[in-house]
């Protein structure tokens, strides 16, 4: 399947503007297939120079570098100014996204995030081809797209100014996980599989979460948008059905427990192979052993539970704390 390429207003905008330069170069398609075709890697993003290697026809590694040209002092004070006049814009880079309106905005200043002179974008590459651009910087430029796609605030790195940094909002993007996650191929489990999922109706914050997304965001081809809007219509037909089975026998035992230990998650191909285990000499105790194999499969001091069946147990849990993990979990 083709990558898509500038599927995001930013991530467009830095592709028109390749292509206002480049639009019919045949080198620039070529360099498309060789994104596609991941020839493009170790890509390296040092403020405003990149550099990455690309894989020529012969099986060579080209080793291609762009560097743009960082704004003077003056443009940055003026980059900033313009934010900082603006709470609507400080709002939303706080929250980790860039409001479209702000490119405008710089614009009537004579600010410009690509460089309006394609002399003043230093590039290279060592292939022989004499072309400007050869298809191993073209390829990268697609690259570069695809990563302001899942990351805006690049193009302003690019030009040196670094607004994660600057808005001391590094640890808003960077969340630290307290679950330990492992990451596998393998498709078999011990689980058993669900074989139907209830779903709980939270009618109040569809057309929400439905406005905050975009309709082609970076993780999906296509429309994501779309076709959450008809799950949520058909989903809603079946109407709710409860999530929480009867527990109340078991959840004083079950939440002491899981307050007291370790949980891990082990991330499979699918969400159904997928599951949640704690490994402690606590789940070998009879009475938590044998409610334990109520709610997942028990061997030794090991116990695996379901995505599903450990949600029915958290929902049902009335405190909050308890270690990171758990209070993460809940």
């Amino acid at each position: 399947m083709a990558e898509k390429y500038g599927v995001t207003f930013w991530g467009n905008y830095f592709l028109e503007a390749i292509n206002k330069f480049h639009r019919y170069d045949a080198r620039i398609g070529r360099g498309k297939t060789y994104a596609n075709t991941g020839r493009v890697h170790s890509i390296k993003i040092e403020h405003s120079k990149v550099k990455a290697k690309v894989v020529g026809s012969y099986g060579y590694d080209y080793n291609v570098t762009l560097e743009f040209e960082p704004f003077t002092d003056n443009e940055k004070k003026t980059v900033i100014q313009v934010i900082d006049t603006n709470p609507m814009y400080i709002g939303e880079i706080l929250n980790g996204t860039l409001p479209k309106n702000l490119l405008n905005d710089l614009e009537n200043h004579n600010i410009s995030l690509f460089p309006k002179k394609w002399e003043k974008l230093k590039r290279r590459c060592s292939c022989p081809d004499w072309g400007d651009p050869c298809k191993h910087m073209a390829s990268l430029y697609f690259i570069l797209t695809q990563e302001i796609d899942k990351d805006p605030f690049l193009l302003f790195s690019f030009r040196g100014i670094d607004l994660v940094k600057h808005y001391k909002i590094n640890s808003m993007l960077n969340i630290d996980y307290p679950v330990n996650i492992t990451y596998t191929d393998e498709a078999e489990s011990d689980q058993p599989k669900n074989d139907e999922i209830n779903i709980l109706k939270f009618e109040p914050f569809k057309e929400f979460i439905l406005q905050k997304l975009e309709d082609n965001p970076t993780f999906f081809y296509g429309n994501f948008k779309n076709i959450l809007d008809k799950f949520y219509k058909q989903s809603s037909k079946m109407y709710p059905i409860i999530l929480l089975s009867s527990l109340e026998d078991d959840t004083e035992k079950l939440e002491t427990l899981f307050r007291s230990v370790d949980i891990h998650f082990e991330a499979k191909s699918d969400i159904y192979t997928s599951f949640f285990y704690i490994k402690d000499s606590l789940v070998n105790k009879d009475n938590i052993k044998n409610t334990l194999k109520k709610y997942g499969k028990y061997t030794k001091s090991t116990f695996t539970i379901s995505p599903l069946n450990i949600c029915k147990l958290f929902l049902n849990f009335k405190s909050h704390s308890g270690s990171p993990v758990y209070r993460y979990l809940r």
